[in-house]
């Protein structure tokens, strides 16, 4: 199928658009990391330690040293499934996958709010948005009739909660129609972050990290980051007047790798796996040590 419009926005070529494109559906972030130095270290992380290598860093940075900017999700993931509307009525299987990862706050809100006050707390200023019209009249109906049948209150009383808050990750994705990869990580990492090109420095000359998988809705997903280091006195905090970041996070802090890990649900291991990836490139890249002075006195 031609694509007049230019070339495909989630794998970049020429001849489809998204709707037919066969590659995963692409997410572009990025890992952003801070060095802390030494004396500000208390104590050593024996777990952390464990989880990559019993070896002495080559870089010279230890796990303690090295801290990962992690952003929580304003709703967890089973929750915006429900409340779109993103999945069959007769597939309980599924929904049951989205409701047992649902805080007990979310689960409170999704038996006793109107569904337009949970709409309108999802999109924020978008709620009321014609790209939206036919997914809130669609996703309304379901949700009523899992209400009105009874189904959602047994299968939230059948189901037990096991989180209590969103789950963690890092910033990232989908891209612009012409947007190229970088410019799409680094657009989402600014929007989710509230931090600024200036305040961070992407590192160059080095693959991307990876994570491919399939989601519980069979659907084929590929997460693609870059690293990028920050100064190690750069601070985070939540902006409650930046819309877009009120609208899609609900946290946002600087861990360690062991504190990261503790965050990360257990089921999310392609996400784990990549943690530890990007803290053995750390620990083990000495170009990247060589580079950091450089990088620091840019950003700095």
């Amino acid at each position: 199928m031609s694509n007049s419009g230019g070339n495909c926005s989630n794998c970049g070529d020429y001849g489809h658009t998204f709707k037919n494109c066969l590659s995963p559906v692409s997410s572009y972030g990025i890992i952003a990391f801070r060095i802390k130095p030494t004396s500000t270290v208390v104590g050593k992380s024996i777990q952390a330690e464990k989880l990559t290598t019993d070896t002495k860093s080559l870089t010279g940075y230890e796990n303690q040293q090295i801290e990962f900017l992690l952003i929580q999700r304003k709703d967890s993931i089973g929750f915006v499934e429900l409340i779109r509307g993103k999945y069959k009525l007769d597939d309980l299987t599924y929904i049951k996958d989205q409701i047992a990862g649902m805080t007990p706050k979310e689960r409170e809100r999704i038996l006793t709010l109107p569904f337009e006050t949970l709409w309108a707390d999802m999109w924020g200023s978008n709620s009321n948005s014609k790209q939206f019209t036919n997914e809130y009249e669609s996703s309304k109906k379901k949700i009523q009739q899992l209400k009105e049948s009874g189904t959602l209150d047994a299968l939230v009383a059948e189901i037990p909660a096991v989180y209590n808050t969103p789950e963690w990750g890092f910033p990232k994705g989908r891209r612009n129609p012409r947007e190229d990869n970088i410019s799409c990580a680094m657009r989402e990492f600014n929007e989710e972050t509230g931090l600024r090109p200036y305040q961070y420095k992407v590192v160059e000359n080095m693959t991307p990290i990876r994570e491919t998988f399939f989601g519980n809705n069979h659907v084929h997903y590929t997460h693609i980051y870059y690293l990028a280091v920050c100064p190690s006195n750069l601070e985070v905090a939540m902006n409650k007047y930046d819309n877009h970041m009120v609208r899609e996070v609900g946290d946002i802090c600087w861990v360690s790798l062991e504190d990261a890990l503790k965050l990360i649900r257990p089921e999310n291991v392609e996400k784990r796996e990549i943690l530890l990836r990007a803290s053995s490139i750390l620990r083990n890249y000495c170009a990247l040590q060589m580079g950091f002075q450089t990088i620091y006195n840019k950003i700095e």
